[in-house]
């Protein structure tokens, strides 16, 4: 790396089970943990008439192909705090080179 400030970042996913036809999310297991650039990103959108919300957002940059697979749904902790994964992780390419990897997490809160 250049000497940018990387954060540790552990992503998690729940195991999901089906309980009396419903599906039940299980305790999060740890996927694993990588260093990453964090951008946050705190912009405030109304989500009806009488709320808005901002979420508390980030987009993280990994170096490499990550070591595990992470998809939209799985939890990243970020500062001590939770985050969704809200999209499917972009891989960043030069022909045909995997260099690194972006994940968009955020975690929604009432202003």
């Amino acid at each position: 790396m250049t000497g940018e400030p990387l954060e540790t970042v552990e992503f998690r996913r729940a195991a999901v089970s089906t309980v009396q036809g419903r599906r039940v999310a299980g305790e999060p297991v740890p996927l694993g943990i990588l260093h990453v650039l964090a951008a946050p990103d705190h912009a405030q959108r109304s989500t009806d008439v009488a709320r808005a919300v901002t979420p508390a957002a980030f987009d993280l940059y990994a170096r490499g192909r990550p070591p595990f697979d992470v998809h939209a749904g799985d939890q990243a902790v970020l500062r001590g705090m939770t985050f969704a994964v809200t999209r499917e992780p972009e891989l960043w390419a030069r022909d045909g080179t995997v260099i690194g990897v972006q994940y968009r997490i955020e975690r929604e809160e009432d202003a």
